[in-house]
């Protein structure tokens, strides 16, 4: 950010903390779901939940943002459904792709105090924007609230080493926090999963991305990137502000076949790992420096050649950890090679594509 900017921001972070703790308001919300291709099965879940917290709660605009999807989120049955109940329900159409634009879109077309944020899969509870509202009125220095509790989800029972292991899909059940810690030592950090953002947050993050400041990369259709979500936590950190978990905040994450199994696991875990070093560069370039070079691509190939050792000696568990320790690995090293030598990745791209596990 320019010294402008920045001033700026800043004082309209100062201006939220006076006003909350001069007369304990509660913020203004706005709710924004940003879509591409989704299945209608599960947006109309999420439109059923949003339908209840509207209900019971004062939310003021609700958005529904069309990352141009496959078939017009706008003439879709779910979402017919909620405007007829609910008129402040709009879609607009975001032709950028990527869900970092989507987000941006949602930030200038939304004004409130408090933007929540929910992916096209999630099922909040119908209490959320009242558990949101009133933790953001009485902790001020909180920019980014995230649920507590996320529960996955299954359309259908998977593979039970996937039942085993939902954290993949951001299950968690954590206590009440509140944390300034940069990484690396901050985290979990807040998700995209129904996190609630201050405005001067998401101004500062709006204004970053639109400079070219922060440029890691977001999930793009097939893409599994999550650099977005990092970015803008950490705006709040860079601005002084905290994130926190609130643990009677919940929401579930639907989890459909396509998604509910190891391949796709792999591939998330993947994307994941390899956004989160360009992430870093951009908002905390002194940690990103301080990482260890990136493995050599020999021991990368080594590691895909003894994958199947593994299982036969080791067993099937034993082989899908190690599996899922590769990927990281290789999108780790991938997204050191990305902001350190760019010219090196063709070799590991490559890889990775032969694994399976690559865009």
């Amino acid at each position: 950010m320019n010294s402008v900017t920045n001033d700026w921001i800043h004082g309209e972070v100062q201006l939220v903390k006076t006003r909350v703790m001069d007369q304990g308001a509660l913020p203004s919300v706005a709710i924004a779901v940003c879509t591409h291709g989704p299945d209608l099965a599960l947006l109309a879940r999420l439109f059923a939940a949003l339908d209840s917290i509207l209900e019971r709660s004062a939310v003021a605009e609700v958005l529904v943002v069309d990352n141009h999807s496959p078939h017009p989120v706008a003439a879709s049955a779910p979402l017919h459904w909620l405007q007829a109940r609910h008129p402040q329900v709009r879609c607009v159409l975001e032709s950028c792709p990527g869900l970092t634009q989507a987000r941006c879109r949602a930030i200038r077309e939304t004004t409130a105090d408090l933007l929540i944020g929910f992916d096209d899969d999630n099922e909040p509870a119908a209490d959320y924007v009242a558990q949101v509202t009133a933790y953001a009125a009485h902790y001020p220095e909180v920019g980014v609230w995230g649920p507590g509790h996320i529960t996955v989800i299954f359309s259908q029972k998977p593979d039970p080493w996937i039942q085993r292991h939902r954290a993949c899909f951001q299950e968690r059940q954590l206590p009440f926090a509140i944390s300034t810690m940069p990484p690396p030592l901050g985290a979990p950090w807040v998700t995209g999963t129904g996190f609630a953002v201050r405005r001067p947050v998401l101004e500062a993050y709006r204004l970053a991305v639109e400079r070219g400041e922060l440029a890691a990369s977001d999930r793009t259709g097939a893409g599994l990137q999550s650099g977005g979500d990092l970015q803008i936590v950490w705006q709040a950190l860079r601005l002084g502000l905290a994130q926190g978990f609130i643990p009677d905040l919940r929401c579930g994450h639907l989890i459909p076949p396509a998604r509910a199994n190891l391949a796709y696991i792999r591939r998330l875990e993947f994307g994941a790992a390899a956004s989160y070093v360009p992430a870093l560069a951009d908002c905390f370039p002194s940690e990103a420096a301080s990482l260890p070079g990136a493995r050599p691509l020999g021991l990368h190939g080594l590691a895909l050649l003894a994958q199947p050792w593994v299982r036969l000696l080791l067993g099937r568990e034993r082989a899908l950890e190690f599996g899922m320790a590769r990927a990281r690995a290789l999108g780790h090293d991938m997204g050191l090679l990305a902001v350190r030598r760019p010219g090196g990745l063709g070799a590991y791209r490559r890889l990775a594509r032969w694994s399976g596990i690559g865009p």
